[in-house]
């Protein structure tokens, strides 16, 4: 898997896409989305450690949160992001790699 590119002092937009119940199939639309991000050592990132994903209106399975340019982003090191989505009695977790680049590097 490629690694996620994040930005030092930049926002970094997150996003969870395509949220679908495997059963039938229907967008999973009322899910509560949250995101962490960890350091290389798998330490949360102070200023990142709970990171709401929000509901995109007007489409289906779609929810996006930010890390914010305050959270101190070091270029060069190594990341994971992690995405936990709850549905009633549904869950799904994303472990995704990240890199972190000075802007205009990547």
């Amino acid at each position: 898997m490629a690694r996620q590119l994040l930005y030092v002092d930049c926002d970094n937009l997150l996003r969870y896409d395509r949220a679908r119940n495997s059963s039938d199939g229907e967008y999973l639309n009322a899910a509560t989305v949250m995101a962490a991000l960890l350091d290389a050592d798998g330490d949360p990132v102070a200023g990142a450690e709970s990171i709401t994903l929000s509901k995109v209106a007007g489409v289906d399975g779609r929810y996006e949160g930010v890390i914010l340019s305050t959270v101190a982003l070091v270029a060069g090191a190594l990341y994971t992001i992690e995405i936990t989505l709850v549905e009633g009695v549904l869950d799904d977790f994303r472990s995704i790699p990240a890199i972190a680049l000075e802007r205009g590097t990547g």
